[in-house]
């Protein structure tokens, strides 16, 4: 059965090589890189799942320092300043996050359902193709009375995200799957 998921259209969309190499291939970088918009996205959707899992705002943060050591011990020493400053970039946004939602509220009519999981469906009228994703968090909507997904994302500057948020289908992609 060949699955395919969103991130594996919107690289091929973007470079065809890349997606060759990765994708079909399944070739990856023999020596582990930090990547600082991927580890401090990673980094806050696992403490935001911890937290919408149950976890307090100051026991998610202290995670972070169980993390940082984990990348230390992953990664070799010359890319531990590197390693501090994506924990710190972390740290911050999960700080204004916290401080957002206590200020207006935006998740205060949600009830969490189910933490990330994994959605397979196969395509149909396409032989042996599932689609796939990965729903960051199933909550139900008390205003709207209706189940619906929250899906992070980390950006370097908010208005980049909302110029171009129309062109990336993993939202479409994800209510697909659920339907």
């Amino acid at each position: 059965m060949r699955q395919i998921s969103n991130s594996e259209i919107q690289t091929f969309k973007r470079c065809r090589r890349k997606w060759w190499l990765g994708f079909y291939r399944r070739l990856s970088r023999i020596d582990p890189q930090v990547s600082r918009p991927r580890d401090i996205g990673d980094l806050v959707h696992r403490r935001l799942d911890s937290y919408y899992s149950g976890g307090m705002e100051d026991d998610v943060l202290a995670l972070l320092v169980q993390d940082q050591l984990e990348m230390k011990e992953a990664f070799p020493e010359s890319q531990h300043e590197e390693i501090d400053q994506v924990v710190e970039f972390a740290r911050i946004m999960l700080e204004g996050y916290f401080e957002w939602v206590e200020e207006t509220g935006a998740d205060a009519n949600l009830e969490v359902i189910g933490p990330e999981r994994s959605i397979r469906v196969a395509l149909p009228k396409v032989e042996g193709v599932e689609l796939m994703g990965k729903i960051d968090l199933q909550v139900y909507d008390h205003d709207r009375q209706s189940r619906a997904f929250l899906e992070t994302k980390t950006v370097s500057n908010f208005g980049d995200k909302e110029s171009l948020a129309h062109m990336n289908e993993q939202i479409y992609t994800y209510h697909l799957l659920e339907r």
